[in-house]
């Protein structure tokens, strides 16, 4: 009896054992449940940046290209927008002259006498009454100089025709005549070698001409093998005053008046054409004529322009510095 007595009291102790193993499963299983899934989520966040496939992957990365993620800031215009009276388009260095465009007459101009300008030097003229605009009368007189300086010569140029007026036009060869000059402009003038017997313009020594005008702001009016363009014949000795950038780039490029002006209709303030020159730059651009009285052209703010009419459908603006 005694053995059984035992027995029994060992089989109490191993359920009392097994009871407590149970109780503290019961807490674990429980404590896994209410903490799991906080551990579980902050495990997971703990992945790498490149393994992670979510939205955040989109972006930008780190890294020194992002562009695509910076807001556009836009460069601030160079120009302004101006206003030019339509009547401009008749003024100017630049304007073209022939029976297709006639020359319209301003009101006042700035002309030179060329007998008062050249008293002295070693240019002769053919008469007291020949005048020049004054900016192309006194680059003509520089020419002149730099010509005798280069050669050597002394003596051997003579201005035969220079600005020519409506009326004298007009008295001389009629109204066909009248507007259709170059020489109206004021800024055309005729060179002859003087006496014949020293040598004639474009030959001999008389060729420095054709190759340095342009430093001094001239070209060749009628050119050789441009008649069907400019309408006249070719003559070695009128040369037309357009300033040193448009000169030099015609003469390089073996473009007369009438070609220069069409190329020039294809540039435009954001894409001018750059012209460097003597040290300096110029850019070059086309603005088309409005309807109405006026028209808008862009100009820069911070620099130095001039604006010159074609005299037939637009301007041409020339930023000089």
């Amino acid at each position: 009896m005694a053995k059984d007595k035992y027995s029994s009291g060992d089989g109490y102790m191993y359920v009392y054992l097994l009871s407590i193993v149970a109780c503290v499963v019961v807490a674990l299983v429980v404590a896994l449940m209410v903490f799991g899934s906080g551990l579980f989520k902050k495990n997971d966040t703990s992945k790498p940046a490149g393994n992670d496939t979510s939205t955040e992957s989109s972006k930008a990365p780190d890294n020194d290209d992002t562009s695509d993620y910076r807001d556009t800031v836009s460069e601030p215009s160079r120009f302004t927008q101006g206003s030019v009276d339509n009547t401009e388009v008749n003024n100017g260095l630049l304007v073209l002259v022939n029976s297709d465009n006639r020359y319209v007459f301003p009101e006042e101009t700035d002309m030179i006498n060329l007998y008062t300008l050249l008293k002295g030097s070693n240019v002769s003229q053919s008469g007291s009454g020949l005048y020049l605009n004054s900016t192309s009368a006194k680059a003509l007189k520089a020419m002149c100089e730099a010509f005798y300086n280069e050669t050597g010569l002394t003596t051997g140029l003579l201005v035969h025709s220079a600005y020519l007026s409506y009326d004298k036009a007009l008295a001389a060869g009629g109204a066909d005549a009248a507007g259709a000059s170059d020489y109206h402009t004021g800024n055309t003038a005729k060179l002859m070698a003087w006496p014949s017997t020293v040598g004639k313009m474009g030959e001999g020594q008389f060729a420095w001409f054709n190759d340095n005008c342009y430093s001094y702001g001239f070209i060749l009016r009628y050119p050789e093998g441009k008649d069907a363009l400019t309408g006249s014949a070719h003559e070695k000795g009128i040369f037309r005053y357009v300033g040193v950038c448009h000169a030099y780039y015609m003469y390089k490029n073996n473009l007369c008046l009438e070609e220069y002006l069409e190329l020039i209709k294809q540039y435009t303030p954001e894409n001018p054409l750059i012209i460097d020159v003597q040290n300096k730059s110029y850019e070059v651009y086309y603005q088309a004529m409005e309807d109405g009285l006026t028209s808008t052209v862009s100009v820069p703010i911070d620099s130095s322009y001039l604006i010159s009419g074609n005299n037939s459908d637009g301007f041409i603006i020339t930023i000089t510095g």
